[in-house]
């Protein structure tokens, strides 16, 4: 019973340090999205908001993985305001190390930002997004997708549908498309859209698109996503060979 009290205690103490706060000059949270696209980070990217350097890493921040994109790792919200952020090569967070990048930046009420670590990891890179999604009505039975090519080192990449000779557009490293609306009908059917290199026609990477019709839980509809070439051409195989990631807006 003690602990049942204590708890409804706390609960009513929070209430009104939130109802004491609604004047407060912050408006709503920024968010960004933090993706590790660095050839050579295997064991993951750590971030440190922190103000100093002796932020306990392992228990204080958060890892990106590269090639992957997870809503719990990968999304930051912030209060309006200057940040600054570093970003750490996992083990390297002692503080004899330098951190792989580092960044400051304004976060303003309401935006949405991707920030993308690209490049080799001795010569990473930072490619910084204000985003605009693309907005939908209940009614509507479609979803967008944008391509982006982030693998250095390539030549530019052509994005089809496959089974159509139309473009998509044509993307060198670090450019993208606008959102592309595709259909997610009832009958809409499943299909693949595939990078391919420019000068040699050869298919590189590739993603199906599966369920695009599916009437109930259906994960495509009414959303956004960014479908990512990430890896090296000079990688023949494994982790950092050519590949697609997809984002979930």
């Amino acid at each position: 019973m003690n602990k049942i009290l204590t708890a409804q205690i706390i609960l009513l103490l929070l209430t009104g340090l939130v109802s004491c706060k609604k004047d407060s000059s912050h408006g709503a949270p920024a968010a960004l999205n933090i993706i590790n696209a660095v050839i050579g980070s295997d064991q993951g990217i750590t971030t440190d908001f922190g103000v100093n350097g002796t932020t306990t890493f392992i228990g204080r921040t958060r890892k990106v993985f590269y090639g992957q994109f997870s809503i719990y790792d990968n999304f930051f919200a912030f209060s309006p305001g200057t940040h600054h952020l570093k970003l750490w090569s996992f083990p390297d967070t002692t503080s004899h190390d330098k951190p792989l990048q580092e960044v400051s930046f304004t976060a303003k009420e309401g935006e949405m930002y991707s920030l993308y670590i690209i490049g080799e990891k001795a010569a990473s890179e930072l490619l910084w997004v204000t985003e605009r999604y693309p907005g939908y009505a209940i009614t509507d039975s479609t979803f967008s997708v944008n391509f982006i090519n982030l693998s250095p080192g390539s030549n530019p990449v052509v994005v089809e549908l496959a089974g159509q000779s139309q473009s998509l557009g044509t993307l060198a490293y670090k450019a993208s498309t606008p959102y592309i609306s595709f259909p997610a009908k009832s009958t809409s059917t499943d299909f693949v859209i595939n990078f391919k290199d420019q000068a040699t026609g050869n298919i590189i990477a590739s993603k199906a698109f599966e369920g695009v019709g599916i009437m109930n839980e259906n994960t495509w509809r009414r959303k956004s996503f960014t479908m990512i070439m990430v890896g090296s051409p000079s990688v023949p195989s494994g982790v950092f060979a050519q590949a697609t990631m997809l984002i979930t807006r």
